[in-house]
């Protein structure tokens, strides 16, 4: 047969085997997705495994990584291997629409399951260094902050949630950054810098609850203080808007011990 005649032949051949193997490949990574769907996620692993192993250049094998972590940490609890898949991504797929929430989530495992306080602090780092404009950089630099104040270096983590407000002054995170650079201060007995924070918070605060833990904060720092009565009058103020709550209650009562002690022994002095 000529020549010239076998070479669209052998084309068409070729995109048939190629078309058969995209099919093969799809068919095996949504068969990993269907499994997770039904709860079972040791099949659903074994599978995006496979993948990986069947078609490691695949446009989705980024993905069926990601599925293999998450899986790992979220359902299995198997936080070690889920930082080293996390981590194999990264390393594997650096440029991947997936990278970023792999390098994130390796810092917030760290942070928020393993303790690791100090090794979360420079993976959320890296994170900001690679990805300083994603959608997740707000909440890295947010818990650099807390994991600073985690491991009481209330001066650091006041300078990285000040840094904060500087790097997103529009941020929706505003209020909370407002009300945790509060508590700092107050735990840094600078209280003049804590209510002023504390009342940036109820300024633009406009959700019951959250107002409300502000004002919790603001009482908190106000009673240690010595500020007893500006205290006293705000946790007054949230019993009267939550009269059920032991926590209020107990407070009331104790600042009110407090200041009749108080009262009783300036007279005494006198």
């Amino acid at each position: 047969m000529n020549k010239e005649r076998l070479i669209p032949i052998f084309l068409v051949l070729l995109l048939f085997i190629g078309c058969f193997e995209k099919k093969k490949a799809d068919s095996l990574f949504n068969h990993g997705v269907d499994l997770w769907g039904k709860g079972r996620y040791t099949k659903a692993l074994e599978t995006f495994e496979r993948f990986i192993d069947l078609y490691p250049n695949h446009h989705s094998s980024p993905e069926a990584n990601l599925w293999i972590a998450d899986i790992r940490y979220l359902y299995l609890n198997d936080y070690v291997q889920s930082l080293y898949d996390y981590r194999n991504l990264v390393k594997k797929y650096p440029k991947s629409e997936y990278a970023p929430l792999a390098q994130f989530k390796i810092a917030k495992i760290l942070f928020e399951v393993l303790s690791e306080e100090h090794q979360s602090i420079t993976e959320y780092q890296i994170f900001l260094k690679l990805y300083p404009d994603h959608d997740l950089a707000q909440k890295a630099q947010y818990n650099i902050a807390e994991a600073h104040a985690y491991l009481d270096d209330f001066k650091q983590g006041i300078t990285e949630f000040e840094l904060f407000l500087k790097k997103y002054p529009n941020s929706d995170m505003k209020v909370h950054v407002y009300q945790r650079l509060g508590e700092l201060y107050c735990l840094e007995k600078m209280f003049t810098e804590s209510i002023d924070y504390l009342n940036k918070a109820l300024e633009i605060c406009e959700d019951d609850v959250k107002r409300s833990r502000v004002k919790k904060s603001m009482a908190d720092c106000y009673a240690s203080h010595g500020d007893l009565d500006k205290g006293l009058s705000l946790y007054e103020e949230m019993l009267n808007n939550d009269p059920q709550n032991e926590i209020l209650k107990h407070r009331v009562e104790s600042l009110r011990t407090q200041i009749k002690i108080s009262d009783s022994e300036q007279r005494y002095r006198w």
